[in-house]
Parts: structure tokens; sequence; C-alpha cells
């Protein structure tokens, strides 16, 4: 099995990645991981040559999403399913410390200087990847909706709370909702209020210097 010290931390397969799954079960190949499409145990079979090129197809994808040193140490691994299941073993190491660095992350994250799509935008890739090393919970019973309200709050709640001073009045109100509006619904809002604020506010010195400069390029050129 691969050591986790060969693990090239800048490359990453998550255990349950969803677009190596999605990639797979586009191409009918995801039963070759999950376990539902088995080696045929005769080899004689009419389908085992054609299990073993599938097979070796799996294989192939899986290993050049790793790293170099992770790729070389399972080479000798010719099972897609056993393959997959050293790989969850291996990257499953790394879920603890990333999920901490990710929520970290979240915390400090703030909008600074940047326009209020590419604030969300810096968010959502943090929301995606979490979900990922610390998925919610599937069931049938209703608390899954519960989960799935509380998750769906709290994201909203993080997204204010990096929010300019500037935005300080628009959330208040929206902290008075009760319950929450929908993230989706709380992003258009204050996305709205953000093209009223360029609207309303004038352009600096400089802009009006880079805008005469734009209409007259020569102008700027010496003489």
């Amino acid at each position: 099995m691969a050591s986790s010290e060969n693990i090239d931390p800048k490359t990453r397969l998550p255990p349950k990645n969803p677009n190596e799954s999605r990639v797979l079960r586009a191409k009918n190949k995801l039963g070759f991981i999950n376990g539902t499409i088995s080696k045929p145990q005769d080899a004689t079979e009419p389908i085992f040559e054609a299990w073993e090129h599938c097979n070796d197809l799996v294989i192939s994808w899986l290993q050049n999403s790793v790293s170099s040193s992770v790729k070389s140490s399972l080479a000798l691994v010719n099972d897609s399913r056993i393959l997959w299941l050293e790989l969850q073993d291996c990257f499953a190491q790394q879920n603890g410390s990333r999920t901490f660095q990710l929520k970290r992350d979240l915390t400090s994250l703030s909008q600074g200087q940047d326009s209020i799509s590419t604030y969300f935008g810096r968010l959502k890739i943090l929301w995606d990847e979490l979900t990922i090393y610390d998925p919610i919970p599937i069931c049938d019973c209703g608390k899954l909706k519960v989960l799935n309200d509380r998750y769906d709050r709290d994201c909203v709640i993080q997204f204010l709370m990096g929010l300019s001073d500037s935005y300080s009045p628009s959330k208040d109100q929206i902290m008075l909702f009760d319950p929450l509006s929908p993230l989706n619904r709380v992003f258009s809002m204050i996305q709205h209020q953000e093209r009223q604020h360029l609207m309303l506010t004038p352009p600096s010195n400089s802009d009006l210097m880079a805008m005469m400069a734009k209409t007259n390029p020569s102008s700027s050129k010496p003489a």
C-alpha cells in the first residue's frame, strides 16, 4: 500500500471525489471502483477480455489523477477496485488536516477589495471542497432536511460575516428574517446593493485620468 509520506499535498484525490465518480459514471465505468462490476472468475468467459480492457482504462485514469510519487508506489496494482480502495486509504489520512484547514480558511475569509461575485466565488470553492472531505450524511428520514437547512443557514451567515462594513445595514436587515433567506437570494440582494452603490459613487481622479487616457491616447505620448 502507498505510504501517506509519498503523497504530494498539491495533488489530492479525495476518497469521495465527485469529479472522479462523475467521469467514471459518464463512461459507464463506475462499477469497477464501487464493486458492482467484479472480475469474471473464468478466463474463458466471453466478457473476460472486455473486463480486463475496461479495468486497465480505469487504472490508467486513476493513476493519472495523482502525483508521480503516488503513481509509482501503486504501479503494481492491477485491479481498479483495489487501487481505488488503496487511494481512499492513503488520502483519508489527510482528511482531518484538510478539513481543519478549509474551516480555518472559511473563518478568516473576508471580502476585502473584491467584488461581491469574486468574494462569493472564493467562498463557493471552499464550501464545495469541504463537502467532499466532510459530507452531509445521507438518509431517508426527515432529519436530513434539518441538516441541509442548518448547512444553508451557516453558509448565509458565513457570507454575511465576511462582507465589507459598508454592507452592515443590509446584513442587519437580512439577519432579522426568520427563517433566513436562501443563500442565492441573499447573494442577489447584496449584489443588487453593490450595483446601486457603484452607480451612486462618483469616479475617483485616477479613474477619470484612466478614462481620459483611453479616449485620447495621443495626449499621453511625449511631444
